[in-house]
């Protein structure tokens, strides 16, 4: 697979980092319509236009995206320690945050223990 800046990319996200570079070999990926660089806040007034135009009335911040990629990672199997290099985190307990389902007392590690063990 493509990689972008050494992190791996789906094809179908690396089309879409191609079509976003256009020709420029170097400089900001992402711009603003203007051509100047993509700001955090100009980031989050695409989102919020996406949103809009998907009909969702909640607001929705790329930071909430962030996270439910991290969050829907760690709900599909992914190992933590996967989803910490996915994320780019230094420290295993700031992916933890994420992990919502892991208080579902059923996964818990106890549980899950004791039934590898009863098999």
């Amino acid at each position: 697979g493509a990689t972008v800046t050494g992190i791996p990319v789906p094809v179908p996200v690396g089309r879409r980092i191609d079509t976003a570079r256009g020709n420029r070999g170097t400089g900001p990926l992402l711009l603003r319509r203007d051509d100047s660089r993509m700001t955090r806040r100009s980031a989050a007034r695409v989102v919020a236009a996406a949103t809009r135009a998907a009909g969702i009335d909640k607001h929705i911040s790329p930071h909430d995206l962030r996270a439910a990629a991290i969050t829907c990672a760690l709900d599909s199997g992914i190992p933590l320690r996967d989803v910490q290099t996915m994320a780019r985190h230094a420290d295993p307990r700031t992916t933890e945050i994420y992990d919502r389902g892991r208080r579902d007392i059923d996964r818990h590690g106890a549980y899950i223990l004791a039934s590898y063990l009863a098999a």
